[in-house]
């Protein structure tokens, strides 16, 4: 695929993030731009990258990627008939997104992620699926394309059943209080919906069994006076009877 990608690496021996840009067309690309944090000061991307190249354009701290880093970029994209297009494009990377890192083969397989900014069409010279303005009558202005690409990675491996029985969170249940199960319970029931909101999950299954219903009716609590909850459900399952309660977050 003839594209040109950024590049995250995660440094683990010195918990640094470095960041690199893939071109793998046969066109030359010139960058400038800014890397926006909430709270931390911008750092500039500036560089050339000639065509079937790699380039490292500095580094951050593994940390910072919670500080939510936009990637603002301007890209003159020169082909062999020379100056073919000039490129915007906003790439906002997720903490989530570093739960599962990618072993990427042209980095000597460090671990990291990959983005795409720019994509060749099978028919254009074009940006792929980006709408081109139109140039008016007589201007000699390279056309101006606008990019924004919010999130192109797969969402992490999330287990969307939970199940709270007391033999999943004990290794031997039988001799724990039965005070003890229902507050391990409840505080794995809240780490796990605090983990599927942070990975925008649309619905997950929590099992709490049917017993005496203390443990659904706490559930059922939490969910009613929960605004990242749509709804909730209790209704017989082919998989889990009436054993299990459904949430949809908004």
């Amino acid at each position: 695929m003839k594209a040109l990608s950024l590049i995250l690496i995660y440094k683990s021996e010195n918990q640094r993030v470095q960041i690199g840009f893939q071109n793998d067309t046969s066109d030359t690309f010139k960058l400038q731009g800014d890397i926006t944090f909430n709270g931390p000061e911008p750092i500039l991307l500036k560089g050339t990258l000639p065509p079937e190249s790699k380039s490292l354009m500095g580094e951050i701290p593994f940390d910072q990627i919670n500080d939510y880093p936009h990637f603002e970029m301007e890209l003159e994209r020169h082909s062999s008939r020379g100056h073919a297009e000039t490129i915007t494009c906003k790439i906002k990377p997720k903490p989530k997104h570093f739960i599962k890192l990618t072993l990427l083969d042209a980095w000597e397989n460090r671990p990291g992620r990959s983005y795409l900014v720019w994509k060749q069409s099978s028919n254009s010279d074009s940006l792929k699926s980006i709408p081109v303005s139109k140039r008016k009558p007589g201007s000699s202005q390279p056309k101006r394309t606008s990019n924004v690409i919010r999130d192109l990675s797969e969402l992490a491996v999330f287990n969307r059943e939970l199940d709270l029985h007391a033999e999943k969170l004990f290794d031997n249940a039988k001799s724990v209080p039965p005070d003890q199960i229902y507050q391990r319970q409840m505080k794995t029931f809240q780490w796990y919906m605090d983990k599927a909101r942070s990975m925008n999950i649309d619905r997950v299954f929590i099992i709490h069994g049917v017993g005496s219903g203390r443990l659904k009716k706490a559930i059922a609590n939490k969910l009613e006076f929960d605004p990242s909850v749509a709804s909730y459900t209790n209704e017989h399952h082919p998989k889990y009877g009436f054993g299990a309660t459904e949430v949809v977050f908004r």
